[in-house]
């Protein structure tokens, strides 16, 4: 059984003033239901980080755990967009819902004057993630706690109360709950990150070296053929400066070769006189 199934068949008990969370009427329902099962969906979405991150469903082995989660091999890397395009399924979804059930009331709807003083800056990464900055936040969380809660003030005839709101501790307790879990599972994907990161860092170190290796014998073996050309060449001067007194031989025997076809040349003249 799952945290989700775990957290919707929690017993629930009534808080000190004697009422449950849903006898406040059905935007405390509504509260209830979201709190409980949305962030428990979004954090253990199995799609999602089946590869490198398992929940902790014991309280107590959360260290060893995590430390086995640290040690194991990560199969591949964490889709965060596919993660974001989850949650922004979960809350178009939530929204359907809750428009279905109590209805489109524009009396709980910002004016056009308050959205535009809610509106803000909408960024596009490359990545495709998107982020949405809001120029007034503390205005926004006012107006967003106003709208969502209209049940939780008393009604006319009772004016000691119409200003305050009734807490459920056994509701606090619960959001505090799932506060624990989504910092536990924010935890563990910083840890996944952290592995992650750890593991391409190595990979980087190992090809700077690997390249740096290769960088090296290439240098040194430049340098060898280099040095190598180098003794050639004073090679070739060597032998040139030896082969100099070879040129004036040559001529030598160039000159007897015609004095040599000289001396036939009179002999032959000779031997036809007589």
């Amino acid at each position: 059984m799952s945290d989700s199934d775990a957290a919707k068949n929690t017993e629930v008990k009534p808080s000190a003033s004697g009422k449950s969370p849903t006898d406040d009427g059905p935007c405390d329902d509504l509260h209830y239901d979201m709190m409980t099962s949305s962030y428990t969906e979004i954090s253990f979405d199995e799609s999602d980080l089946e590869d490198g991150i398992e929940a902790d469903d014991n309280n107590g082995d959360s260290t060893n755990s995590a430390d086995a989660s640290k040690n194991k091999q990560i199969p591949g890397s964490l889709s965060l967009p596919h993660l974001s395009s989850t949650i922004i399924d979960w809350s178009e979804r939530a929204k359907a819902e809750y428009e279905a059930e109590f209805g489109n009331t524009s009396a709980n709807k910002p004016s056009t004057e308050e959205k535009e003083k809610l509106a803000g800056n909408i960024e596009y990464s490359d990545d495709g993630m998107i982020t949405f900055v809001a120029h007034d936040l503390e205005n926004k969380l006012r107006l967003s706690s106003v709208m969502s809660s209209p049940c939780i003030s008393s009604s006319s005839d009772e004016p000691s109360s119409s200003n305050s709101a009734t807490l459920d501790l056994n509701f606090l307790s619960k959001l505090e709950s799932q506060a624990q879990q989504i910092s536990k599972n924010l935890d563990q994907v910083m840890k996944y990150i952290y592995n992650y990161t750890c593991q391409v860092s190595s990979l980087t170190l190992n090809s700077v070296k690997n390249f740096e290796t290769c960088l090296t014998a290439t240098c040194d073996s430049v340098d060898s053929n280099i040095k190598l050309m180098y003794q050639l060449m004073a090679k070739y001067e060597e032998l040139g400066s030896v082969m100099s007194p070879i040129e004036k031989l040559a001529d030598e025997i160039k000159e007897v070769k015609r004095l040599l076809a000289l001396f036939e040349r009179e002999m032959e003249t000779n031997r036809y006189q007589q």
